[in-house]
């Protein structure tokens, strides 16, 4: 790519939603298990400007939430991230689902990806119902 001297711009917003039901396995190398790939940068980059998940039903007990990075096609995968699900064990049409957000990234606070960098998600505790993984995010445009 060459250089270019214009500011880049993310653009071309795009969400994941995968659901997580394995429980992750995070272990001493950077092979975890039961692992699902949130996204792909694009060529030119991206950036994560959102990150939370919410259950789709009961959650008996809390829950750990991973996020790994992958700069090399999923063969490592590098822990970066984390945060607890609090217990949830009332789930009925009259209460709201409270969702766990990853406090650390924000329109304001992103997280920049080169091009081609993965990021993964996984849960800490196998769950049957699931739990939703959102992500948003913005890939960089090449403008020439």
């Amino acid at each position: 790519m060459s250089k270019i001297y214009d500011a880049p711009f993310p653009q071309n917003p795009k969400n994941a939603s995968p659901v997580f039901k394995l429980a992750c396995v995070i272990g001493t190398e950077n092979n975890p298990t039961n692992t699902q790939l949130l996204f792909t940068a694009g060529e030119e980059g991206a950036v994560l400007t959102g990150l939370w998940a919410i259950p789709r039903g009961v959650v008996p007990a809390v829950n750990g939430l991973y996020l790994f990075i992958s700069t090399n096609g999923g063969v490592d995968k590098f822990l970066i991230d984390s945060e607890v699900m609090p217990a949830f064990t009332t789930f009925n049409g009259g209460l709201k689902i409270p969702k766990t957000k990853f406090a650390e990234y924000s329109e304001l606070s992103a997280l920049r990806l080169q091009a081609g960098a993965q990021l993964y998600g996984g849960i800490g505790v196998a769950s049957t119902p699931g739990i939703v993984m959102f992500a948003q995010e913005s890939e960089y445009d090449d403008p020439a």
